[in-house]
């Protein structure tokens, strides 16, 4: 890992100096850290990620929720207007944008509402290349925008005390040419092997086509045609 965005509603659960301590302690590994910070401007700050001849720019917000309630002025919150205009600042320095939104309600359903779908277009009109976003403990699809990529949620990584719905899931790895998406490959994985906790594995065989078949199914309710070849998923632009 290069960039975390630590834009999460329990990243003030135990106070200023823990948070200080986990950008110290992700630094010290030459990890970058975005969406929070000690003050609202080290909040906001965009990080910077050189990718072969690419400078890639992160940007990453929260939805605020009951577990946020002590984190203002720590973490960026998704403010319509202000994520548009910070899109718009960070293009003129930036060859491609990552937007990263922290949003909506646990698996209250998997399907992509209006409001997401909006901001994920605003974002994308404003400059954006590729929205990634999470929304707690559900999976839903990618959407091709513009030729973009919005990525509505990707259910959990490491998590250590719930008991996942969804644990056999997909990591998308999103190839750009000049700027313009090449290809989505949909990496299938498990994240609750009970003999290796907090080690997601990559699947094969049966657990990988079921993933990705899941997946796919999520995509199509999106518009989004997903190739299923090899034991990977592929998505690529029209």
């Amino acid at each position: 890992f290069k960039v975390v965005s630590i834009a999460t509603p329990h990243v003030m659960d135990f106070g200023a100096e823990a948070l200080e301590d986990t950008i110290t302690s992700l630094g010290w590994y030459q990890v970058k850290t975005v969406g929070a910070g000690l003050t609202p401007e080290a909040a906001s700050e965009p990080a910077w990620v050189d990718v072969k001849t690419a400078k890639v720019a992160f940007l990453a917000y929260a939805h605020g929720d009951a577990f946020a309630r002590d984190s203002a002025g720590v973490i960026s919150r998704a403010v319509y207007s202000e994520m548009i205009e910070a899109v718009k600042r960070v293009a003129q320095g930036a060859d491609l944008i990552v937007v990263s939104i922290y949003w909506g309600k646990a698996r209250q359903t998997e399907a992509v509402s209006e409001r997401q779908r909006f901001f994920a277009h605003g974002l994308i009109d404003a400059g954006a290349d590729v929205v990634l976003c999470q929304r707690l403990h559900t999976w839903q699809g990618t959407e091709l925008y513009r030729g973009k990529p919005v990525i509505y949620s990707l259910a959990d990584f490491i998590y250590e005390t719930y008991d996942k719905q969804y644990s056999k899931v997909v990591l998308p790895k999103v190839t750009f040419a000049d700027r313009a998406l090449k290809s989505i490959e949909l990496i299938p994985i498990w994240v609750d092997n009970p003999d290796a906790k907090y080690q997601p594995q990559v699947l094969s065989g049966e657990g990988a086509q079921e993933a990705l078949a899941n997946y796919r199914k999520l995509c199509a309710e999106l518009g989004t045609q997903v190739t299923i070849t090899d034991e990977r998923g592929w998505i690529k632009p029209e």
